[in-house]
This record gives structure tokens, C-alpha cells and sequence, in this order.
């Protein structure tokens, strides 16, 4: 019984709601993001408040990668999870959904 027990557990943990790119976001909150319709001029502040320390005022100018670089050939998923999960050197950021959002529409209508 215990080892039924174990097998269960083990086969209800799996990684079924995660994306397969490895990449660590769950498809879920990733689809959930990329419902929602982004603010543009919301994600510019959060942009200001959460991400230019690193990427500069203008995306470009900051020790981290150059987002005029990497935006236009990533996928919005990508992004997505590199914003909520980091990448790299990057730590992930806390954002609520509709911040994550905006953030994005920023970003793809800046880059």
C-alpha cells in the first residue's frame, strides 16, 4: 500500500503544467499573462520602476542584455517567462499578471 501510495504522489507531481522549453514557467500562469490586454503606459512605469535599474531608461544603456536586441526576435511566452522567472543573470521579477502584461505591451511597443 505505501508504495502505491508513493507512486501516486510521485505520478500526481509531475511537470504536466510546465513548458517544455525547460525554461521553468508553468504554461498557466504564462497563458493566464498572455490573456490578459496590456496597458502600454502602465508597463512604461513599471518598466521605469522594476526594470531600468538594470536595462537603462531606454532599454539599451544599462549593464543588462540590450532589449533592442533580444525583444524583436522573442516569442511573447519568452519574454513572458523571463520576466517572471529570470534568465541567466537575471533574477525573476514579482509582478501581479496585469503587470507582467503591461509590461510586455510596453515593451512591444517600444522595441
Amino acid at each position: 500500500m505505501a508504495v502505491l501510495s508513493l507512486t501516486l504522489l510521485a505520478v500526481g507531481c509531475g511537470d504536466k503544467d510546465t513548458d517544455d522549453s525547460g525554461d521553468g514557467a508553468t504554461v498557466d500562469v504564462v497563458s493566464e499573462i498572455l490573456a490578459l490586454q496590456g496597458d502600454e503606459t502602465g508597463g512604461e512605469a513599471l518598466f521605469a520602476s522594476s526594470c531600468s535599474g538594470c536595462h537603462g531608461v531606454d532599454g539599451d544603456s544599462g549593464t543588462a542584455p540590450m532589449l533592442s536586441a533580444k525583444v524583436p526576435d522573442a516569442s511573447d511566452d519568452h519574454i513572458v517567462d523571463v520576466m517572471i522567472n529570470g534568465i541567466g543573470n537575471m533574477a525573476p521579477v514579482s509582478l501581479e499578471n496585469q503587470e507582467a502584461a503591461d509590461i510586455l505591451a510596453f515593451l512591444r511597443a517600444s522595441f
